[in-house]
Order: C-alpha cells, then sequence, then structure tokens
C-alpha cells in the first residue's frame, strides 16, 4: 500500500492539463499535498526510493480525481484502481 497523498508539485509534474482535476491539501506544516489521481506516481517514487530493479506486482487501491462524475455511466469522484505493473529485466 503507497501513501493515498504525494506532493502536490511531484503530481502536477506528470499530468500536466489533467492537474486541474487533482484535490490540493494542505498538511499541517504548510506542505501542499494532493490526493492520488492514479497509481503510476506513487509506484514510480517507490521504486525509486528502494533502488527496484525487477519487480512484477498488481496494485489496487483508491483514486481520486476532482471532476463531474456521471454516476449513470459509472465515473466516481473516489474509485478503485487495478494496476499491474513489471518492472525490471525479465526472461
Amino acid at each position: 500500500e503507497t501513501p493515498v497523498t504525494e506532493l502536490k508539485a511531484t503530481l502536477t509534474g506528470k499530468y500536466g492539463e489533467d492537474s486541474k482535476l487533482i484535490y490540493d491539501l494542505a498538511d499541517q506544516g504548510g506542505e501542499i499535498l494532493a490526493l492520488r489521481y492514479d497509481l503510476t506516481v506513487p509506484f514510480a517514487r517507490f521504486c525509486a526510493q528502494h533502488n527496484i530493479k525487477n519487480i512484477k506486482r498488481y496494485h489496487i487501491a483508491r483514486v481520486y480525481r476532482r471532476d463531474r462524475p456521471v454516476m449513470s455511466k459509472g465515473r466516481y469522484r473516489e474509485f478503485y484502481q487495478c494496476d499491474i505493473d513489471i518492472a525490471g529485466e525479465y526472461e
């Protein structure tokens, strides 16, 4: 399980135009945080911090989008996303 919040600067650097869909937060120390938009940035940060070379994994977690949900089409602001990632070298 990865944290549900990330530094806003980290998320907006990846998403660009979609950054308007990110929920902004401020922690008690004054850092600007955001709720995770998807599972890609947390996974990349985790791999970099832990020097992971080879990995196969799946991750199911809640993500958050600040948009206009269409419930009849199954779109919500909070929902589960499933990622399947393979990192490193495999034969």
